[in-house]
């Protein structure tokens, strides 16, 4: 026993820093091909394994360093120490990743707490075991010029934390940026992906604004610039606005505010140059008395850091921030000569094709340039109905229920279901810039302070005679319609074909997904009751209530998207994005607003102003579409949602059940 645990301390005293070195090494590498995993899937193995990839990284450099300030001084430990400056480039990680949630940028200042103290801890390292060990030869200037390079790489982690800093962000929004937007200005015209990039660049100072809740100057034509992307058709707006987002992920958890500067572009000219210089250095060393293994793993790291030198090269100078960069200064010789020329553009099919994502995965998985930038059109889904019903009798099911999990499923939209949800969506937040007058027109004032009320006061007129309710708060408006709901398309399921529209599937997606939002993201209270038999089918009017109940939840689902904090909404950015995320951005560019002055429709609530008044009580059926107050409790059965006045319900009881749910009476 004692012998086994002799070996076991000699073989740890022997290999613990190279298998720690080796570790952060591994690590490294994984976040070089796992970093931009989160931009549209938040979950599975991946994930896993680059969060334990970016956790590892740190122990395991931050623990070399230590041991290796502690270690004893021999020639044997001298190339072991000139290991430590490749072990600051591990902690400056690539540029593909700086932060791996929005706390990382929160707590920049402990970061440059950490910079401070490992880039001490390293010289301490060289100092001690190459500078006074007596390695004065070929290996010391090859430690300073990797030391170099580390530390740079270190810092610019730092202040690319520093520069994702949602607090720094809006600092930095305050300053005036020149408008360069040279849009298409016909609805016709469709954009490409490379083209609604751009467009997406020179629109991005908006979506920084929003998402830092600075301001937009309303009499500016910023303003009238942002709106311009509800000048394409729905898939070339979604277009843009995604890949905005995907812009705004950049400089939140990658190193690009950083690495899209002068002194970006010059480190990585010369780091390669650099790393280069030692490789050749260590050629000439003297391996006397080195261990085989400490040799191999040496050249090891001098190869693999000067092949990502390269690739980040590459990456900086193929990126369409590159682009950005070079348009912002249009008088610059480097604009006439790199982007005019069109050889910047040929550079870029270059470097997407040697993509290192794209080669080593299968052909049937390889991302397009279009799909690393765009949502996946993924949304969760949440259906009470069936939680309720759900069996909890098998293992799974008690087990579950015991530690409280929620399961929830997740689709991806359609494109029947994108166009139908994102043209309303359109037609709405058009409208509330537009001039348009009367009580078809919204405001940003409705879709700001309204889920669903504006849409039943503006139903067609043979739906006057249905009675709707809402809830007093948001929560529980979401919970009794997505009862109702789901209800109503099972009863239209099993009687008509109307179920199978288009419209019908969609309004199924936006119940589960904002009941999704509701009852996983914000663990809403428990389900009430519901009783199927308070609902109705009228036939004849079928199209048009299903036109109603979508467009009360696309309200819903407005609300919801604009009422979300902005930290909740950067949050979902690494989690592979949301669609409220994306409704509320379109929404900023339709009337972004400031604190304390008129908004963007306020002559429009003006103008409207004698229309308020009929529209806070509808005469036909009672629709609540102001803000929902308790009425006195009925004296009689009144209908449910989706049945006639002339209907009455079997049992007075669902009736006082609906209203005791509505407006929460004891």
């Amino acid at each position: 026993m004692g012998g086994w645990l002799n070996l076991t301390a000699q073989f740890l005293n022997l290999w613990a820093i190279r298998i720690a070195v080796l570790s952060s090494f591994a690590a490294h590498l994984v976040l070089v091909l796992l970093a931009g995993v989160r931009r549209r899937k938040a979950s599975g193995g991946r994930t896993l394994l680059l969060c334990l990839a970016y956790q590892l990284a740190n122990w395991a450099a931050v623990y070399s360093l230590g041991n290796l300030s502690f270690g004893s001084t021999s020639q044997e430990q001298q190339l072991v120490a000139f290991w430590a400056p490749f072990l600051l480039q591990h902690l400056g990680g690539p540029d593909s990743i700086s932060a791996y949630s929005l706390e990382d940028n929160v707590l920049c200042g402990r970061q440059a707490i950490n910079v401070a103290m490992q880039v001490g801890g390293a010289t301490y390292v060289l100092y001690k075991h190459i500078y006074i060990g007596g390695g004065a030869g070929a290996l010391l200037p090859a430690s300073i010029i990797i030391f170099a390079v580390g530390v740079a790489k270190y810092v610019e982690k730092a202040l690319a934390l520093r520069g994702g800093n949602l607090g720094n962000i809006r600092s930095s929004s305050k300053k005036k940026q020149p408008s360069r937007l040279a849009l298409i200005k016909t609805r016709r015209d469709e954009l490409d992906d490379e083209r609604a990039l751009e467009v997406a660049h020179n629109m991005f100072p908006f979506c920084r604004r929003a998402m830092v809740d600075s301001s937009v100057d309303m009499d500016s034509s910023d303003l009238d610039t942002s709106r311009k992307v509800f000048s394409f058709w729905w898939e070339s707006m979604c277009k843009v606005v995604e890949m905005e987002l995907s812009l705004m992920y950049d400089i939140l958890h990658t190193k690009a505010a950083m690495v899209h500067t002068w002194g970006g572009y010059l480190m990585r000219f010369v780091s390669p140059l650099a790393t280069a210089v030692a490789f050749f250095l260590f050629l000439f060393y003297s391996k006397d008395g080195q261990r085989r293994a400490d040799v191999i793993i040496t050249y090891a790291l001098l190869v693999a850091a000067f092949l990502l030198d390269i690739t980040w090269l590459f990456r900086a100078l193929g990126s369409t921030w590159t682009r950005a960069f070079l348009q912002a200064r249009p008088r610059s010789w480097i604009y006439r000569a790199v982007l005019r020329s069109g050889r910047w553009r040929r550079l870029r099919q270059v470097v997407v094709s040697m993509d290192l994502g794209r080669v080593l995965l299968p052909t049937a998985h390889r991302p397009t340039p279009r799909s690393y930038r765009t949502w996946s059109g993924a949304v969760g889904q949440y259906n009470l109905l069936h939680e309720v019903t759900r069996d909890t009798t098998s293992l799974r099911g008690r087990a579950a229920k015991k530690i409280e999990l929620e399961e929830s499923r997740g689709v991806e939209l359609s494109e029947d279901v994108k166009r139908l949800l994102f043209e309303r969506v359109r037609v709405i937040l058009k409208s509330a810039y537009h001039d348009s007058k009367g009580r078809d027109a919204y405001s940003m004032n409705d879709n700001t302070t309204y889920w669903g009320q504006d849409a039943a006061s503006r139903r067609h007129k043979k739906l006057k005679r249905f009675r709707l309710g809402f809830g007093r708060e948001f929560q529980e408006d979401i919970l009794v319609w997505h009862i109702g709901t789901q209800v109503f398309l099972s009863v239209i399921d099993d009687t008509s074909n109307a179920a199978k529209t288009t419209r019908a599937t969609a309004i199924k997606v936006l119940s589960e997904y904002l009941m999704f939002l509701v009852a996983v993201r914000c663990r809403a209270p428990q389900p009430v009751r519901s009783d199927p038999r308070c609902l109705a089918e009228p036939q004849s009017e079928m199209p048009e209530l299903l036109e109603l109940v979508f467009n009360v939840w696309v309200d819903k689902l407005l609300y919801a998207g604009t009422r979300c904090s902005r930290e909740s909404h950067a949050k979902q950015l690494s989690r592979g994005g949301e669609l409220t995320t994306i409704v509320w951005i379109l929404a900023e560019h339709a009337g972004p607003f400031q604190i304390g002055l008129r908004g963007p429709d306020h002559e429009k609530l003006a103008d409207n102003k004698k229309l308020e008044e009929p529209k806070k009580r509808d005469d036909g059926g009672g629709v609540s579409v102001g803000p929902p107050r308790r009425p006195p409790p009925p004296r009689a059965p009144s209908p449910a949602f989706g049945q006639p006045e002339d209907a009455k319900p079997k049992d007075s009881r669902d009736t006082m059940t609906v209203y005791a749910t509505l407006y929460a009476v004891d």
